[in-house]
């Protein structure tokens, strides 16, 4: 009867934790986009036939660049939002020409696009709105009401903070990597003299522009480089950049 019953009482301790037990990342999951930029280049050259010669255009390459972003703000009434995401990323959008193919090709036009693809896996023209260099921060607009993020406090060092972005492009329809880590305080960038919030997520190519939120899924940065020597550190715009970024984005949606 003894045995038996420090049986029963080996088998409940090994039950899974029940579900109103468990925790799980406080992400508004729906806010999340995926960001590209893309650039088509191409020149005219003469194509000749029988009956004459006539310009046709000719594709001299593509390049297609990638980060993560969120919603910050949507209209109601209309189908529109406003997204945060890297400022470096942004500036892909307005990338001039390379010198190699103004040097071959004086003529060669580029063509840049930059659209979103939301937690569903759709995909959405955006238009640029804002670029803070500074503080690597954009502002895009797409036409299409996505759930938004709350603005949360300014950070505590210490506080538990989440990350969802699409490290190397891996993000699909319904499945974006969730990270959690440490808000770590502000250091000066030596570069601009400006402050960055430090952050104990990893981050890589891809990752620029993702939304960071404290433990009750609210804004309260987001993550725009990475310590390359330990990938396990992030580095993002400070909480009061962001704060004005977000304003920016409601007033002007």
């Amino acid at each position: 009867m003894h045995i038996l019953s420090l049986l029963i009482v080996f088998l409940l301790s090994c039950l899974p934790t029940s579900s109103s037990q468990a925790q799980s990342a406080p992400m508004n999951l729906e806010s999340f986009v995926t960001v590209y930029v893309k650039q088509t280049y191409s020149t005219n050259s003469p194509v000749c036939t029988d009956i004459g010669c006539e310009d046709s255009e000719i594709l001299l390459g593509e390049s297609l660049s990638q980060g993560s972003g969120a919603s910050i703000a949507q209209k109601f009434w209309k189908e529109r939002s406003a997204i945060i995401t890297a400022g470096h990323l942004c500036e892909e959008f307005n990338k001039e020409i390379p010198d190699e193919m103004t040097y071959l090709f004086s003529d060669t036009k580029v063509i840049s696009v930059m659209y979103i693809m939301d937690y569903e896996g759709r995909y959405y023209k955006a238009s640029m709105g804002m670029i803070d260099k500074a503080n690597d921060i954009c502002i895009i607009y797409v036409d299409k009401r996505i759930p938004s993020l709350r603005l949360g406090l300014a950070p505590k060092h210490g506080d538990v903070i989440y990350n969802e972005a699409a490290p190397l492009d891996l993000s699909f329809a319904r499945a974006i990597p969730v990270f959690d880590g440490y808000y770590s305080g502000t250091v000066e960038d030596t570069s601009t003299g400006f402050k960055k919030a430090l952050y104990t997520i990893p981050g890589h190519s891809g990752s620029s522009g993702s939304p960071v939120v404290n433990d009750s899924g609210n804004l309260i940065g987001t993550i725009t480089s990475v310590i390359v020597d330990f990938p396990h550190i992030t580095t993002g715009p400070d909480y009061e950049s962001v704060k004005l970024a977000v304003k920016w984005g409601h007033q002007n949606l």
